[in-house]
């Protein structure tokens, strides 16, 4: 049996030193010199080959034969010296040959000096093909019939415990030492057996041993289990072995020295926790323990054997805290074993990977705090190894590493833990392990963590848990193995996944249908119900047998979808009990502690599970999580009592008089899960004089916050599907009165939409001017009015010019600006669950007008109307509303914004400031890994349960958001944002765009870029999966600085974030794809592919992970690169655009979309004249393109990211740009989804 890895308890000896001689030798039986002798020359000669004592025949005929040829030399003159050094050998030999066997001359003079001992030499078994088995008091041997070795024959002693503990070892053929050490602190099983062997040994020897009967009440965790003896370490070891009807069997490689089976006492209990680089510990969240083991984990191994570990903020390390490696992310969804099957197969790699691992671990006081805090002064007690997914063929070199890696740290005085998935068990006491070879991991390491079911129903009795549970006994040792158990709960789909996330983002999709639909009379009583539009129901309750509560989906036609079953403090000291009963040496919880971006994922008062176990008690009532309905009706700021519900029952409501609109909410145990609006009819007579889409009174109206905004009550009343169109007259009018109403007044207009602004009624809302326009109306389109003091802010919407002329000033033809059109729509959407946000990249580029509308390579015309430029400027307003970004006219010529323009020489001078400042360096150590898989996500601006359904159907990876800055924003607003987000398994993208006049304005614009950049790197802290820096960053209305000082900007913003989380992905901000054929840029736009030039130049390409890219201009497929009624420019072909952001930076990058979408009209109505090229694009037409738009980025290998634009509008009442880009459609239709749905 070869050399044994040494344990914990004792030190390691270097394989090149001399074997430790025991000093405190065990009194015998009739001690003889003759058999001290024998005793010390068998344990030097074990000692020094590593291999338990033999007795081969060949040696013993060897050692016969020298003792009987000794012959006497021939005496020669001269030759004295020589014939007395030949004369010492021969002595030395016949003196040794005197005290080997076979026993000769010397037991005869022993007996005559001590006297006969009457104790009969043990028998040799003999094998052969006739008999492959023998048994000899209790202990069967047995050979595989085409592996007996040659002349094998094994010599068996046995000796009771008592006898074995008293020191009466039998006077032959014992060859183990007498006593039990610390390490096995239990009771005797077995006899105990000694053996010798003899001849040429099998490759493998069946031990089969009685155990005695156990003691009436014995459980599972006084099972007993098999022991060998180690001379190598003087020390008894766990031997694998499987019961059986009598006792214990084992298969051998080895004959051990002495063989016994123990019961060995219970360990004392350990507990501990996983720890990810943005969790934190909390001792007096486990009040009642004091030696909680914390494993610190998010650090990966990488292809060169080296280690990537992600930085954390307030790293508290406890007096045990381990390093935990591993292999996987996102609760181990995503498992990386290419880079271990590099380690693994390379042996120089894999020993530069346990070197490294060995050398990180013995850092005294390491502290991976990226904020640069002190020395912690705690050394880390070990390792914790979880490499997942491992195949079949990495078994063997696996296990070569952790024992290399064992023995490593032992050297150093840490421990090792590793990891084991559960085994496949076919119930019959069969179990696979796949790569991992658990009696030999189990050797080596000082710990094995079985990693335990996720699924309830493995705990109950005789389940997949007392399956892998019994088995594992079977190759570890039971002190050795460690529990751990997942905290979050778990959805069953056919495969288990843990849910990181609020378990309310399990039910995106329910809606509430009311009965009768429509509007309620005052007093009447509504039948509402929580069901997905398929038909698919959701139940909920306990149980029992498993003590865990669940949410089951049951398809329309009655058959079992999935199941979610809830983590509670009742399920899981249910689960944790396993523990107890198998009397393993500890448990591990895993996702236990509390981190950005999982929402409320984790269940309260768990952590006391923990303390019970380890003070070995068991909570009488643990807290339990009972699923509870409630459905409340909202009024203003008055809430109804709630009634309870179930989610598979109706319940009946009634609305009450008095009030003229209701919000009707279901939630589950207090968080909302879904709601709707009820409209409440009111008499004629009480009814103010409004249109249908008037404005409401802001006196009466009902603002209800439904996630993502304020909206008025009457939103969800059904939109036109065209709007009306305002005659000529009518706009004119509407145009040349506007004015702002005063507070308090209806901002409702009378039937004819144009009454006196000086009347009770006031002038039009932004929507019906936008529908005049689309009419044709050349005045209204500037119609803006200001919102009244009460009424909620409402997003400024686009102004849809109907005329191309004078939208672009000179030199900037050809400039594709629908990506900053499409901005002033989506301007106001808040980020947040609360305040509107606006853009600075919202505004039309050029003097606030939209140069998309003239045809590439064409001259704008000056005017296509009956009135010129300066008559439509006449009826222009001065001010847009209050919260969002000032909007001129589309026809408003060039010169009515240049009073609004910061003046050239604060540009120049702020311009100069930054671009002469020098760039960060990076550190290296803080460069992470953003991961280069091609991903897809999209843009939506309402968290509600039809978005969120089609998010998770339709496989959107990302949720982009636009944040705009201010200085002294507090970046922790966001949190709630990621938490909702990660809840649903979605990653965050957030565009973090500034207002340029803050930046002008700043006393000390460099102060202003560092605090932009903190504000991005506190995002990246606290969750962020990627961030843009600024966007339309080539449009002076955006940026009207340099590439270079937009460097400066972006290098500071790359060093915050990867300080925070080097794994976040860092985009360029986005440029609009724009061709100047004739110069690289004009007074309101920059040539995209000469500004991203310069920006290369400038050394940007250093600072960013992605360059930031958008396409919104799309009229033919994204395979094509001619067709475009528009003519053949490159900037309006998604292959071109692509390839002119990638090539400006010598493809090094790849390239994320920030934004990418169709427009299309079907179902809305005509197009503005602007957009006349994308008219005959139909839904068919926006589904397919963009299924192919994402196949062919990901295909193609230069794209990284991909934000479809966009999932929804803010509502059904937006102007038709932005209710045309969007793919879920007012009769809340996604043709798209369903197209994105069968992509691979």
């Amino acid at each position: 049996m070869s050399s044994n890895p040494p344990t914990d308890e004792r030190p390691v000896r270097q394989p090149d030193e001399g074997p430790t001689r025991r000093t405190d030798e065990h009194p015998r039986v009739k001690p003889t010199v003759k058999r001290r002798i024998q005793a010390d020359l068998a344990r030097t000669s074990t000692r020094s080959t590593g291999t338990f004592s033999e007795f081969p025949e060949e040696q013993r005929r060897r050692q016969g034969s020298r003792r009987q040829t000794g012959l006497r030399p021939r005496r020669r003159g001269g030759c004295l010296l020589g014939a007395l050094s030949i004369g010492v050998v021969v002595v030395a030999l016949v003196a040794l040959a005197l005290f080997l066997p076979p026993f000769s001359l010397l037991d005869e003079l022993d007996d005559a000096v001590n006297g006969d001992d009457n104790t009969p030499e043990p028998e040799l078994v003999s094998f052969s093909a006739e008999s492959t088995r023998a048994e000899v008091e209790g202990m069967a041997l047995e050979l595989a019939l085409n592996d007996l070795g040659q002349d094998y024959r094994v010599q068996v002693v046995a000796l009771s415990s008592e006898a074995y503990i008293a020191g009466e070892t039998p006077a032959e053929g014992w060859h183990c030492s007498v006593g039990l050490p610390p390490a096995i602190p239990g009771a005797w099983a077995s006899k105990v057996y000694s053996f010798a062997q003899d001849g040429t040994p099998p490759g493998h020897i069946t031990l089969a041993v009685t155990v005695d009967p156990p003691a009436e009440g014995t459980t599972v965790r006084e099972q007993p289990a098999l022991y060998a003896w180690n001379a190598d370490t003087d020390q008894w070891e766990f031997l694998p072995a499987a019961p059986s009807a009598a006792g214990l069997v084992a298969t051998v490689a080895q004959l051990p020295r002495c063989v016994a089976a123990f019961r060995p006492a219970l360990a004392e209990r350990t507990v501990g926790v996983t720890l990810a680089s943005d969790q934190v510990f909390v001792r007096e969240n486990f009040a009642g323990i004091n030696d909680v083991r914390v494993l610190m984990g998010d650090i990966w191994p990488t292809s060169e054997g080296e280690l990537y570990i992600k930085p954390r903020a307030n790293f508290q390390p406890a007096p045990d805290t381990q390093v935990l490696i591993q292999n996987y992310v996102d609760n181990g969804l995503v498992v990386d074993v290419s880079v271990l099957r590099r380690i693994l197969n390379d042996p120089a790699v894999r020993e530069v990977h346990a070197l490294q691992i060995a050398a990180f671990a013995q850092q005294p006081g390491a502290s991976p705090d990226p904020l640069g805090t002190e020395s912690t002064g705690l050394a880390y007690s070990g390792v914790v190894i979880d490499y997942r997914g491992l195949p079949s063929e990495l078994r063997a070199p696996y296990t070569a590493f952790i024992t290399d890696l064992a023995h490593k740290l032992h050297l150093v005085d840490r421990t090792l833990a590793v990891v084991l998935p559960a085994p496949v068990c076919d119930g019959t006491g069969v179990c696979t392990s796949g790569g991992y070879d658990w009696a030999a991991i189990g050797h080596a390491a000082d710990e094995v963590i079985i990693a335990m079911p996720l699924d309830p129903a493995a705990y109950g009795p005789g389940g997949a848990a007392d399956q892998v549970l019994t088995w594992a006994l079977t190759q570890v040792e039971r002190r050795k193995l460690v529990a751990s158990f997942s905290a979050l709960s778990v959805a069953d789909q056919g495969e288990l996944v843990p849910l990181a996330g609020d378990i309310n983002a399990s039910l995106f999709g329910l809606e509430i249908e009311v009965d009768p639909p429509g509007e309620v009379e005052p007093g009447q009583t509504v039948t509402a119900r929580l069901a997905y539009p398929d038909g698919t129901q959701v139940s909920f309750g306990r149980d029992e047998a498993v003590r865990t509560p669940y949410m089951r989906y049951t398809a329309a036609g009655g058959d079992d979808l999935s199941t979610i079953w809830i983590t509670d403090a009742a399920a899981l000291q249910y689960r944790v009990d396993v523990a107890s009963r198998y009397g393993l040496g500890g448990i591990i919880m895993r996702d236990l502690l509390p981190r950005p971006g999982q929402g409320a994922s984790v269940a309260p008062d768990l952590a006391p599970v923990l303390v019970d176990y380890r003070n070995s008690q068991v909570s009488p009532n643990p807290a339990r999580i009972d699923l509870m309905l409630e459905w409340v009706v909202l009024a203003g700021d008055e809430a109804s009592e709630p009634v309870p519900g179930q989610l598979d029952q109706p319940v009946m409501l009634t609305v009450e008089a008095g009030m003229d609109a209701v919000l009707l909410e279901a939630r589950l145990n207090g968080a909302p899960l879904a709601m709707t609006m009820l409209t409440v009819s009111v008499p004629p007579d009480e009814t103010p004089d409004m249109s249908e889409s008037a404005a409401p009174d802001p006196a009466s109206e009902t603002t209800l916050d439904v996630g993502e905004e304020d909206e008025p009550a009457g939103m969800d009343d059904e939109p036109d599907a065209a709007p009306d169109v305002a005659s000529e007259g009518e706009a004119a009018d509407a145009g040349d009165d506007a004015a702002e109403p005063a507070p308090g007044e209806s901002d409702a207009p009378d039937e004819t939409d144009t009454a006196p602004l000086d009347s009770d009624a006031d002038a039009p809302a932004d929507d019906e001017a936008e529908d005049g326009a689309e009419g044709g109306g050349e005045d209204a389109v500037d119609d803006v009015v200001e919102p009244a003091p009460d009424q909620p802010d409402q997003p400024d919407e686009l102004a849809e010019p109907d005329e191309p002329d004078a939208a672009v000033t000179d030199g900037a033809e050809g400039a594709e600006d629908v990506d900053s059109a499409v901005d002033e729509v989506d301007g106001a959407v808040d980020s947040a669950g609360g305040a509107a946000e606006s853009e600075p990249d919202g505004v039309p580029l050029g003097e606030d007008t939209t140069p998309a509308e003239v045809p590439l390579g064409e001259e704008p015309e000056a005017a296509t109307g009956d009135e010129s430029p300066g008559e439509e400027a006449a009826s222009a307003p001065e001010e847009t509303t209050a919260e969002a970004p000032a909007e001129a006219a589309a026809d408003v010529p060039a010169e009515s914004d240049a009073a609004a323009e910061p003046e050239p020489s604060a540009v120049a001078e702020v311009d100069a400031a930054l671009a002469a400042q020098p760039l960060p360096t990076l550190d290296p150590s803080l460069l992470g890994d953003p991961g280069s898989a091609f991903e897809f996500g999209t843009t939506y601006n309402v968290n509600s349960a039809t978005t969120g359904r089609l998010v998770y159907e339709t496989g959107f990876e990302w949720r982009e958001v636009r944040i705009e800055y201010t200085p002294g924003m507090n970046p922790e607003d966001q949190i709630p944002l990621i938490e909702a987000t990660h809840g649903s398994a979605v990653k965050i993208l957030f565009t973090v765009v500034g207002n340029p006049d803050d930046l002008l304005a700043a006393d000390n614009a460099e102060n202003y870029v560092f605090g932009y950049a903190s504000y991005l790197g506190m995002l990246a802290l606290n969750g962020a999966d990627g961030i843009q820096v600024w966007s339309n960053v080539n449009t002076t209305e955006a940026w009207p600085l340099s590439p270079e000082s937009y460097t400066f900007l972006l290098a500071h913003s790359y060093q915050a974030i990867k300080t925070s989380s080097p794994n976040t992905l860092v985009i360029s901000g986005s440029v609009v794809p724009t061709e100047l054929p004739d110069t690289d840029r004009s007074d309101v736009v920059w040539d995209d592919d000469a500004f991203l030039v310069a920006l290369n130049t400038a050394g940007a390409g250093e600072y960013m992970d992605c360059v930031g890219a958008q396409y919104l201009s799309g009229a033919v497929a994204p395979s094509a690169t001619s067709g475009d009624p528009r003519g053949d420019s490159p900037v309006v072909y998604l292959g071109p655009v692509t390839d002119r952001a990638a090539s400006a930076f010598g493809n090094s990058h790849p390239v994320c979309y920030t934004r990418l979408g169709y427009l299309t009209p079907e179902g809305l109505g005509t197009l503005p004249e602007a957009f006349a090229w994308a008219q005959n694009t139909t839904l068919a037409q926006q589904a397919e393109w963009l299924a192919s738009a994402i196949q062919l980025s990901r295909d193609g290998g230069q794209v990284r990211l991909l934000i479809v634009w966009k999932l929804d509008a803010e509502s059904f009442d937006e102007p038709l740009i932005s209710m045309g880009y969007s793919i879920l459609r007012p009769d809340q239709t996604c043709p798209a989804c369903e197209t994105l749905q069968t992509l691979p």
